[in-house]
């Protein structure tokens, strides 16, 4: 199971994995909107996907099992999240990840990734994040638009 990015005048992405943040990515308010579950559940069939949190609102087992196995969640302690985070992405193996997120907490593995998609939602963003992310769009939907409709992505990417 691949997700396969061909862009021009870059090179060619095998992604096998997604990783998320959850609050302000994912979720708004530590809850996910019944569109965002259905894409998730509809992505899972082209990469693992894979959610990383400090669970600030307490949810996530909750998500994990709303998700039905479409996605892995894992929470991590809010004092190391950013090198947790970092870590998880090169456990998974960076070249072939992309990791979406809203944080400042996102920055070491938005760096780490193949790609990385920032999202400037309903929590806001971390505005340095956006410097080091390779799209940025308004909603977890637009994000997960893009990943099952990859032509999208190039569009976005071609040099």
């Amino acid at each position: 199971m691949s997700l396969i990015l061909n862009i021009p005048g870059d090179q060619i992405y095998h992604i096998e994995h997604i990783v998320f943040d959850l609050n302000g990515t994912l979720a708004i308010g530590g809850q996910l909107s019944d569109e965002t579950v259905a894409f998730l559940k509809k992505l899972s069939a082209q990469a693992s996907l894979h959610i990383i949190t400090a669970d600030t609102h307490g949810t996530a087992p909750l998500i994990e099992k709303r998700l039905e196995g479409a996605a892995t969640v894992k929470v991590v302690s809010g004092s190391q999240t950013t090198e947790d985070k970092k870590a998880f992405i090169e456990a998974l193996g960076a070249s072939s990840t992309i990791a979406v997120g809203n944080g400042a907490n996102d920055m070491a593995m938005f760096r780490k990734a193949a790609l990385a998609i920032g999202i400037i939602g309903g929590e806001g963003a971390f505005a340095p994040l956006m410097t080091v992310s390779d799209v940025v769009v308004t909603s977890i939907e637009a994000a997960l638009s893009l990943l099952l409709e990859p032509n999208r992505m190039i569009a976005t990417l071609r040099r």
